[in-house]
Order: C-alpha cells, then sequence, then structure tokens
C-alpha cells in the first residue's frame, strides 16, 4: 500500500458519522453537486434475480424492497464502485474459477460493501413501527464495531494497492436452478464478521478481519468443498459451518502504526495466533452448530440433531459425523 496516511485514516473510520450528509464509502461531505446513491446489492444482481421489487427481511422485520437498500454516496466513490462491479459480474458470469482468480482484495472490498451496507440500514431502523419514539434499533455508533473492516474498505477507495487480503474467502460451485430468483441467497452474521452469497454457478462465503488465518487452517477441507456443486441446502450448510468455525476462533487482530522509510505513517495488522494448531480454534459443540444449521436452513433442530453428536448433511464428501438418516431435498424454498 502507498501514499496513504494510515493513522488518519483509521481515526477517520473511527470517527465516521453515519449520516445522510457524508458519504458511506469514503466519509467525504455531500453537497448537491457530488451526492449520489450506492446500492448495497448491485443493480446486475437485482435485475438478474428479478429482486428489485422483492423485499429483504430486516433485523425488526421490516420487508424493505431491495431497490431501497441503498447507502448515501459522493459520484466518484459510485464510479469506482462500478468498475469493480462489472469485473466481478464478468467473473460470476465465467464461473467459480475465475471468481478464485480475480484480485483477492478486489473480492474482499466488493463483499465488504454489501455487509458493512447492510449494517449500515439495519442499526436505522425503528425498533417498533407502530411507535417511533420507541426509537432505532441501535445507535449508529454500533457501526464502530466494524470500524476495521470499515478502514480496509476507505483504503481500496483511496487507490491504494494491498498484497494481501484481510480476510478468507472461500469459492465453490453452486447448482443453478431453472427459476431465476432461486440462484440468489445471501446470508450474514454479525457476531462472527461472516457473509454468503450465491450467484448462478458461484457460492462465496467470507470471514472478514482473520487475515486468512481461518483458510490456511481448513484450506484441505476447503479444496475437497471446492470440487463438489452445492445446491441450495449444501451452500447453506457450508455457509453455516464457516460461519461457526468463525466463531471459534482464538487468535486476536492487533494493529500498530510505524514510520514508514519515507517516514510516512503506515499500519501494520498482525493476529496473534496460538502457537499450536489445535488451539487454535475453540471445541467445535455439535449441538451449537446444529442449532445455527437450522436457523440458517429452517429445518427444525429436532430433525437435523440426534444426541449425543450426531447431526445431519447434505455434504456426504465432508467426512463428519451424521446420522444415517437423509435430510429433506435440495429444492430451495420456494
Amino acid at each position: 500500500m502507498t501514499n496513504i496516511n494510515h493513522l488518519l485514516l483509521f481515526r477517520a473510520c473511527l470517527d465516521h458519522p453515519y449520516s445522510d450528509s457524508v458519504c458511506f464509502l469514503c466519509a467525504d461531505p455531500l453537497n448537491k453537486t457530488n451526492s449520489t446513491e450506492e446500492h448495497v446489492i448491485p443493480k446486475w444482481i437485482q435485475q438478474r434475480y428479478d429482486l428489485w421489487n422483492q423485499r429483504l427481511v430486516l433485523l425488526n422485520k421490516t420487508l424493505l424492497p431491495y431497490r431501497q437498500l441503498t447507502v448515501p454516496c459522493c459520484i466518484k466513490c459510485n464510479g469506482r464502485f462500478s468498475e469493480l462491479e462489472k469485473r466481478v459480474q464478468q467473473a460470476v458470469d465465467a464461473g467459480p474459477t475465475a471468481v478464485r482468480e480475480l484480485p483477492q482484495f478486489d473480492l474482499f472490498q466488493w463483499l465488504a460493501k454489501i455487509f458493512l451496507g447492510i449494517a449500515y440500514k439495519e442499526l436505522f431502523l425503528l425498533v417498533d413501527r407502530t411507535n417511533p419514539k420507541k426509537g432505532s434499533i441501535g445507535d449508529p455508533d454500533l457501526l464502530k464495531i466494524f470500524a476495521l473492516l470499515h478502514f480496509w474498505l476507505q483504503v481500496s477507495m483511496k487507490h491504494a494497492e494491498s498484497e494481501f487480503t484481510p480476510g478468507s474467502i472461500f469459492v465453490v460451485p453452486t447448482t443453478c436452478y431453472r427459476e431465476r430468483k432461486s440462484n440468489f441467497d445471501l446470508l450474514d452474521n454479525w457476531d462472527s464478521g461472516t457473509f454468503a452469497i450465491r450467484l448462478d454457478g458461484v457460492g462465496i462465503v467470507t470471514q472478514f478481519l482473520d487475515y486468512g488465518v481461518h483458510k490456511r487452517a481448513v484450506d484441505d477441507i476447503a479444496k475437497e468443498f471446492e470440487k463438489h456443486e452445492h445446491d441450495y441446502f449444501q451452500f447453506r450448510e457450508f455457509s453455516a459451518k464457516v460461519f461457526y468455525k468463525a466463531s471459534l476462533l482464538n487468535c486476536e487482530s492487533t494493529i500498530d502504526f510505524v514510520i514508514g522509510p519515507s517516514g510516512e505513517l503506515n499500519a501494520k495488522l498482525t493476529r496473534e495466533e496460538p502457537a499450536t494448531g489445535d488451539s487454535l480454534f475453540g471445541k467445535w459443540e455439535e449441538k451449537v452448530f446444529a442449532r445455527i444449521l437450522a436457523f440458517y436452513t429452517g429445518v427444525p433442530l429436532e430433525e437435523l440433531f440426534e444426541p449425543p453428536d450426531k447431526v445431519k448433511t447434505w455434504c456426504p464428501w465432508d467426512g463428519a459425523q451424521a446420522t444415517d438418516e437423509e435430510p429433506r431435498n435440495a429444492l430451495p424454498p420456494s
């Protein structure tokens, strides 16, 4: 990365006002001449999967049309993201191998914009739509939890280059269904900082801000999943596995600012990893995972879990212990 004062940029991310008066991406003030809106779910995705008038269920049970899921943005950032959208769209059209071959930092910032954009929108929602006096779901300052993620997003908007990706990204082939809208899926988890999206034959699951620790730790397993086409339930099971595993990661991130060779301030970001791989993640508990799997698939827990430690699976190549009974069929819910 070059030509950025990382210390000032990181402080700016911490102080980001998250309001309609500044650009969500770069935090520059907005006015009548430079103001526009950035669609959190890109227009090409909305058009391809007939989402424009479909509704997304938010935290307070609000049904928000995808077309209204926007964040304030300056014209400059909107233009830069349009270029990124084209590259991602072309890769998705070419398939999972092309997506894996994208610059990983490009893919990371594209995913981070969607994840943070949804979080931004949800924090301003009313707790009770029938009683506005109860206020919003959360103070927008809660978004500062994601200040470090926003730091990396703003790094990308300041024309910097990165030689590594501050996260783990998994890409798997997925089933294409006859009905267009069945080829789109989106999952997120604030607690573990994870996100998943399925587009036609490409499924992408990411853990933000682990600096690749998760991907390196499970690389052999991930490569096995990359060999198999994932239907609706298989992709959701894979996503649930990544989400739960992410919550068990024991290492902590640190950020240090150091003087560079030309006297500039730079950011050095590291993860404090345990000495042995055995302690890298906390203990995996099948019943806990079964609850997460039930949440993301909609299949009742009692149909997924057999005490003391057997969980039904749609992914027979996983090698995990499972019950003999097959789970539900692979067709997405109508």
